[in-house]
């Protein structure tokens, strides 16, 4: 579990704190001097029980070394990690749809036919190579070139034979490269 998802970690940046680590009966945290302090409870079988018993525990440091934690600080702290868990969340599916389209790219370079060059309206193109395009809209076509075919000189050049005034090119692996040629 991650310290944002915590209500313990919610507090002690309430405090003024930055969380380090966490076990179910232990935790490390920077204090606002600069100091690491670690506090620890008992084990107990029960994981809520030590989770309480580590609130209390902080919340007696805190008192113990001046340090006032308001509603108003725990809200905030709160709202920030609540920022943060939306913010972690997005960012791992955006990794997890990355990696699927990289799988999936994968897939279809292993079965496709790689004698020949393939060229798509791009509204037609795959839509995980579609993905690649840099070009915000204005895409006219997309062709996938397989390793060791060769493509004439100057068919994916800009302003060449297929008449697009931006060409991009995208190296896929084992070789495929994957261009894209769009009108502005």
């Amino acid at each position: 579990m991650s310290p944002a998802e915590t209500p313990l970690w919610t507090l002690v940046r309430a405090a003024g704190c930055e969380p380090m680590a966490s076990s179910s009966n232990e935790i490390t945290f920077r204090a606002p001097d600069n100091s690491v302090i670690h506090l620890r409870v008992p084990l107990k079988f029960d994981h809520d029980h030590s989770a309480r018993a580590l609130t209390s525990r902080f919340r007696e440091w805190c008192a113990d070394n001046g340090l006032m934690v308001t509603p108003d600080a725990i809200r905030e702290a709160r709202t920030a990690d609540e920022m943060q868990a939306v913010r972690w969340s997005s960012d791992r599916l955006a990794r997890e749809v990355s990696e699927l389209r990289d799988a999936v790219v994968a897939l279809r370079l292993a079965t496709a036919d790689r004698t020949c060059l393939k060229v798509w309206a791009f509204g037609q193109a795959p839509a995980e190579l579609r993905a690649l395009s840099t070009h915000g809209g204005d895409e006219d076509w997309l062709a996938l070139v397989p390793p060791d075919v060769p493509t004439p000189s100057d068919w994916f050049d800009d302003g060449g034979s297929f008449g697009c005034s931006s060409v991009s090119t995208h190296d896929l692996p084992d070789g495929w490269t994957v261009y894209i040629g769009a009108h502005a």
